[in-house]
């Protein structure tokens, strides 16, 4: 069965096999290519060789051999006809090809790409005889070298270092140097030099293949979480040249910036040069536009196809593109189109502007939005830019400003991680670089453009990364830069990069927190829109309001009233209130407390603008109200009038060893029911006071927590309901009552506790915490122990862990619904704003989730995301 599925699909301008939907089938870059020759596009037409017949090298070595040299030379005789060009012999016209990889998801420069194959020592004499030696030795260098890299594995130190300098098209004597120098290196290997064109793309392509399983390629997959692939597909394509005069070169552009999402093309090219040197980041290159000595200013009718072709490929995959070309004698020549990677910053700007072009519907665009890159969207700029302490400038490839300690190796990121952020810094920094890039925290390469892997895949990371520095140098005997005026800087100096600006300053700067672009918060708005499920915030005072009310979201979820008692003056009522001896004692400290306490719901209470706020009476274990520390015990025992002894012999009979599970809560209450109605007192207090003075009415939520049986809902709403019922007036009270479900056996009976109650609301940290039996305090002691050995495979403090917690979620709720229809089910934890455990509680139908007023704008992109995908 097997042997008659098609391995090979061709493209050309006249007959295209594929398209960009058989994207899993021919790799991203091939699918794409295909799609291009359809679009009529320039581009070299070739063949590529799927995916899974690629992945049948490792699996069915026997069939996959079988399938190759029954297409390969067919395919290749094809390639012959379309363009009048000869494979492997002296023709008019001599046919080299490119192989290289194309995996279905991205990975720039991770596999292996190899040029200018089926140039051989014969070859060789004519393209001297027809181009001259200058381009001759220029090709059959190119291909002896990443021909040795990528069959053989001969380490690239191995060649003359001048294989990674820019040179000029006259320097014949240097190139015929480097091509005997290459070969040198293959023979000295104990190889042979391959003569036969045939046996040079054959290798080459297993060469791709094995290279899909390199360690750079394994590595980019883990660091980005890239699993379940097929693997590599394989693309041959007919060479095109850069280096063949001064009207040729080779090129990178963005369809938009991807440094502000700006909508212009953005790019960088080298004249006589071949694609591998624009993006190895060796070289650096000059801008493609805005710049006298651009490709705008010099090849003006190139610069104006380039931009006719990103409006086409925009149009076509409604995204950021990020596009490779070659120009061959004043042809242009397309070679590449992907999606671009991009920062935070631009990635919101343009899925903003898509939607505002219609390019893509508001729904789309918040789909698409990235809820991981969110809090890269909050960068750091330099306050105040010292002119003294700069000392030289680069191109830049990223939003933001560090501060950071130079390094120059793995083994110094390793050393001066532990102090702070990392800087590294290199003379070339390429895709194999991949791993101290993703372990540092900014890089600085001092050669390299910012069209480069390196440059792409660290704006990806959401890195700081500069590149093109004027004025440093690195001395590699010395260890250290070289500046102006012969300044010095070792590993572990201080620098400070400006990102955007490309300036490089010594020493510390300070740094503060941008602005947000306001296209995020437009994003946010449409998000609200397309989400059924209630947002609200965990707000304690005013300040976490107005950030809440920054996000569009102005109802309080969780107001967390243990918060309120961290003032000193209040610590030590409470505590006098509980160690108390006489009634009146108690008395006159809780009237002091209800004064204190109604200030505290007056200052939240002013900001509510007919919303709800759900106020969660205390639920601190006792032991925290206590004095720890001998001072605050003498000075407590002598306001009491009692003796140290006397009251440490108190303090110790209320001491628990277990709080977490003790005395907190609804426990609280039923011992000391007068803490929980001084609460309630000010609760009202504030209520009144605010109906009086302005006619305001507040919606209240009463939840009370750490509950284990109805019976206890019972004491508390009578607690409540009999203080209203001694009031004169209840001034036109919007009230309801519930509890937080935290405990396994509340949510086991929840169906006893719903008919008393108004609302319930899960509290997932501590039901995580009880049904775990870890404490999310100590977890992080054994926490990399268990993820090693695959016990854990997420952080559940983070992420609910759905199939024990969340079953319990699931019981409880189907449980609650059955006895009260009525009752509104919210989320409360620190889990209502991850995107996973979201979507579990959309799933279940919570009415709610409520979070950090920090957290807001990921649980609002998350929420509308779940009900687009489940409306599609």
């Amino acid at each position: 069965m097997e042997n008659r599925k098609k391995f090979f699909y061709k493209f050309s301008s006249n007959l295209v096999e594929g398209n960009s939907r058989m994207v899993n089938l021919l790799g991203n870059k091939g699918a794409n290519l295909s799609e291009m020759s359809l679009m009529k596009i320039p581009v070299p037409p070739g063949f590529i060789i799927s995916a899974d017949l690629c992945n049948l090298y490792k699996k069915d070595l026997n069939f996959f051999n079988l399938e190759l040299d029954k297409n390969l030379a067919k395919h290749i005789n094809w390639l012959e006809e379309i363009t009048n060009k000869s494979f492997g012999k002296i023709s008019q016209d001599i046919l080299l090809v490119s192989v290289r990889s194309g995996a279905s998801v991205s990975m720039p420069g991770m596999m292996s790409s190899i040029l200018n194959i089926g140039v051989n020592d014969e070859i060789l004499e004519f393209l001297i005889k027809k181009f001259g030696y200058e381009f001759a030795y220029d090709i059959y260098r190119r291909f002896l070298l990443y021909y040795g890299h990528n069959v053989f594995s001969i380490a690239l130190e191995n060649f003359p270092k001048e294989n990674f300098q820019k040179l000029s098209i006259q320097k014949k004597k240097d190139l015929l140097f480097l091509l005997k120098e290459n070969k040198l290196v293959i023979e000295s290997q104990g190889y042979k030099i391959e003569q036969n064109p045939y046996i040079q793309l054959r290798n080459s392509i297993i060469a791709v293949i094995k290279s899909w399983n390199s360690p750079a390629a394994q590595q980019y997959r883990d660091i980005h979480n890239i699993s379940n692939l097929l693997g590599t597909a394989v693309n041959v394509q007919m060479m095109v040249y850069g280096n063949i005069s001064n009207n040729s070169g080779s090129g990178v552009f963005f369809t938009r910036s991807p440094l502000n999402g700006e909508k212009k093309i953005y790019g960088e090219f080298l004249l006589q040069s071949q694609g591998e040197d624009i993006v190895s980041g060796k070289f650096t290159p000059i801008k493609i536009s805005d710049n006298k000595d651009s490709l705008q200013q010099n090849m003006p009718f190139i610069f104006s196809d380039l931009v006719k072709i990103s409006d086409i490929l925009e149009n076509y995959f409604n995204d950021m593109q990020d596009v490779e070309f070659t120009i061959e004698n004043g042809k242009l020549y397309i070679l590449q189109t992907r999606r671009a990677k991009r920062n935070s910053f631009s990635d919101v700007k343009i899925l903003h502007d898509f939607a505002l072009e219609q390019k893509i519907s508001k729904k789309e665009a918040i789909k698409r939005f990235d809820i991981s890159q969110i809090s890269k969207l909050f960068f750091n700029v330099i306050k105040d830019n010292d002119s003294e302490k700069l000392i030289s400038h680069a191109i830049g490839g990223s939003f933001g400003a560090i501060t950071g300690i130079l390094v120059f190796s793995l083994q110094e990121i390793e050393k001066y991680s532990k102090f702070g952020n990392v800087i590294l810094v290199k003379q070339d920094i390429g895709a194999e670089d991949h791993k101290v890039i993703s372990m540092s925290d900014a890089v600085l390469s001092l050669n390299g453009g910012a069209t480069s892997h390196a440059a792409v895949i660290t704006r990806a990371m959401g890195k700081i990364f500069l590149c093109g520095v004027n004025d440093l140098s690195f001395n590699k005997e010395r260890n250290c830069l070289i500046g102006k005026n012969n300044l010095v800087i070792k590993s572990g100096e201080y620098l400070t990069l400006d990102g955007y600006e490309g300036k490089i300053f010594l020493g510390k700067l300070e740094l503060i927190q941008s602005s947000v672009p306001e296209e995020f918060f437009k994003i946010l708005s449409w998000a609200k829109k397309y989400c059924k499920i209630s947002l609200r915030v965990n707000a304690d005072s005013k300040k976490d309001l107005k950030q809440a009310i920054k996000y569009g979201v102005k109802s309080i979820g969780l107001c967390r009233t243990e918060h309120m008692f961290f003032s000193e003056e209040k610590i030590f009522a409470l505590s006098q209130m509980i160690l108390a001896d006489s009634s009146n004692m108690r008395k006159m400290v809780l009237e002091k407390l209800v004064i204190l306490h109604q200030q505290d719901f007056l200052e939240i209470f002013s900001l509510l603008e007919n919303n709800v706020i759900n106020i969660r009476l205390l639920d601190m274990p006792l032991h925290e109200f206590l004095p720890n520390n001998v001072s605050y015990i003498e000075n407590l025992a002598e306001k009491m009038s009692l003796s140290v002894e006397e009251l440490n012999r108190k303090i110790l009979s209320l001491s628990e060893v277990n709080p977490m599970l003790g005395h907190r809560g609804i426990r609280l209450a039923i011992t000391y029911p007068e803490i929980y109605l001084m609460q309630i007192k000010a609760i009202f207090s504030a209520v009144e006071f605010l109906y009086v003075e302005q006619k305001k009415k507040i919606h209240l939520e009463i939840m009370v927590p750490f509950i284990s049986d109805y019976k206890e809902i019972l004491f508390f709403t009578n607690l409540v309901k009999n203080y209203i019922n001694s009031l004169k007036t209840t001034y036109h009270l919007s009230l309801k009552l519930g509890c937080m479900i935290e405990l396994p056996r509340a949510a086991l009976t929840s169906e006893q506790i719903a008919p008393y109650v108004d609302f319930i609301s899960f509290g997932t940290n501590d039901l995580t915490q009880t049904i775990w039996g870890l404490s999310r305090d100590d977890v992080g002691k054994f926490f990399d122990s268990y993820k090693k050995q695959e016990i854990f495979s997420k952080d559940y403090f983070t992420t609910l862990d759905i199939e024990a917690v969340g079953q319990i979620m699931q019981i409880s709720v189907k449980k609650i619904r059955s006895v009260n229809k009525d009752v509104k089910i919210g989320v409360c934890g620190e889990h209502a704003s991850d995107p996973l455990s979201i979507k579990f509680f959309a799933n279940l139908g919570v009415d709610y989730i409520s979070c950090s007023p920090y957290r807001l704008h990921y649980a609002q992109i998350a929420a509308s995301q779940v009900d687009i995908c489940q409306n599609l």
